[in-house]
C-alpha cells in the first residue's frame, strides 16, 4: 500500500467517525476491533515507521535512567565521625553501634557521647556520592528523603501542566523541549555545589520527566502496536 492509499484510508476513517455520533459512546471492545481492521488496512510497517519507534523508544532512556538514580540518593551510606588520630586509635572515640556521636572524653564514658564536632568520614571505596558530598547522614538525613520529594513534587506538576501544553502545543515541540532541556540538566547535576539548587533540579527533572512520558507514551505506544501486530 503507497503513501496516498493510506491517506485515503485514514481521510475515509475520519469521516466515518465524524458521520457517527454513536460511535463516541462505542465500547472498548469496538473501538479495540475497528483499530485492529485499521491498522490491518494501513498494512505492514515500512522503514519509516520502524525508525519511528526505535526514536520514540530512545527518548525514553533519560527517564530510565533518572527512575534509578533518584532511589540511589537515598540509599544508606557506611559512615562515622571523624576523629584525631590514626584509625587505629579511632576505637577509642567511637561507641560501638552509634555512627553519629563520639564520646565527650575517650578516657571517662561516664561523660557520655556527644554530637560529630570534625564531620563525618566515609569509610567506604569508589565515587562519592549525594550524601556523602554534602554529608546527608544522622541530623541532615531529612534532607536526602527531600530530594526524593522534591522529584515527586516535580512528577506531580508535570502531570498536571505539561499534558496541557502537549494539547495545546503539539507532542513534538513539548517532546523535544522536555528531552534536550532534560539532558542538558542531568549533565549540569555533576557540577552543582549548592544543595538548595540541586533541590531544585531535582524538581524540574521530575516536570521534564513527565512530559517526555505524557509526550511520547501515546505515539510510541500506537506505533508499536501497530508493528507488532503486522
Amino acid at each position: 500500500m503507497d503513501v496516498r492509499e493510506k491517506q485515503r484510508t485514514m481521510a475515509s476513517l475520519d469521516n466515518s467517525l465524524e458521520g457517527s455520533p454513536a460511535s463516541l459512546d462505542a465500547s472498548p471492545a469496538s473501538l479495540t476491533r475497528s483499530l485492529d481492521s485499521l491498522l490491518a488496512r494501513l498494512g505492514c510497517p515500512g522503514r519509516h515507521q520502524t525508525v519511528l519507534v526505535l526514536l520514540l523508544a530512545t527518548n525514553m532512556l533519560p527517564v530510565m535512567f533518572q527512575e534509578v538514580a533518584v532511589p540511589l540518593y537515598t540509599a544508606p551510606v557506611a559512615h562515622h565521625c571523624s576523629v584525631p588520630g590514626t584509625p587505629d586509635t579511632a576505637p577509642l572515640f567511637l561507641p560501638p553501634s552509634d555512627s553519629c556521636s563520639v564520646w565527650r572524653d575517650p578516657s571517662n564514658h561516664s561523660l557520655g557521647t556527644g554530637p560529630c564536632p570534625r564531620g563525618h568520614t566515609f569509610p567506604g571505596e569508589g565515587a562519592r556520592g549525594v550524601r556523602e558530598e554534602w554529608a546527608l547522614v544522622c541530623q541532615r538525613e531529612h534532607l536526602a528523603s527531600l530530594l526524593t520529594s522534591c522529584y515527586l513534587l516535580g512528577l506531580l506538576l508535570g502531570g498536571l501542566f505539561t499534558g496541557l501544553l502537549a494539547d495545546r502545543l503539539g507532542r513534538r515541540p513539548v517532546m523535544l523541549a522536555c528531552l534536550y532541556t532534560q539532558c542538558l540538566l542531568a549533565v549540569s547535576l555533576h557540577f552543582v555545589t549548592l544543595l538548595p539548587l540541586l533541590l531544585v533540579l531535582q524538581g524540574l527533572q521530575g516536570i521534564l520527566v513527565t512530559g517526555l512520558q505524557v509526550s511520547v507514551q501515546g505515539p510510541a505506544q500506537s506505533s508499536m502496536q501497530w508493528w507488532l501486530k503486522m
